[in-house]
């Protein structure tokens, strides 16, 4: 075999090999509970579910807004909490009337976006995570519309 080819496939097995270990590792974490970060966006699902059965959307989306303002969504794994805490809460929320007439449809992408970081700048917000929020507002009006 020619030397060439004999680096190629000891670079390719490296690479396979490496592959391996961090999928290993991952479910590893994962199945531990990822740091607590699986109780966390259980834990968020339930308080939004639970919230959202007693409350109307628009509700749903203040409340979301204001635990962001305590800063708590200010990292990936805060921001995915508040996440599935606006999704779950929305979800199980009595529609409000005419609170979608201004959200433009997720597969408008750009203008979704521009509309999400609007609407955290109106309230205050210039951090990358706050249009997440408004972007699962979005989400849930595309869902309505469609039903």
């Amino acid at each position: 075999m020619k030397h060439s080819t004999k680096l190629l496939l000891f670079i390719v097995g490296g690479f396979a090999t490496l592959f391996v270990v961090v999928v290993v590792v991952g479910v590893i974490w994962v199945s531990r509970g990822g740091s607590g970060v699986m109780q966390q966006a259980l834990h968020a699902a339930a308080d939004g579910k639970r919230l959202g059965a007693l409350i109307e959307a628009r509700a749903c989306v203040d409340t979301a807004f204001a635990r962001h303002a305590r800063r708590e969504g200010l990292s990936i794994m805060g921001s995915a909490a508040e996440h599935v805490f606006i999704r779950g809460c929305l979800d199980a929320s009595r529609p409000t009337p005419s609170l979608c007439d201004s959200v433009p449809p997720p597969i408008e992408i750009m203008r979704a976006a521009s509309w999400a970081s609007r609407a955290c700048r109106d309230r205050g917000f210039d951090d990358v995570y706050c249009p997440g929020i408004a972007q699962e507002l979005s989400a849930y009006c595309g869902r309505k519309r469609v039903t």
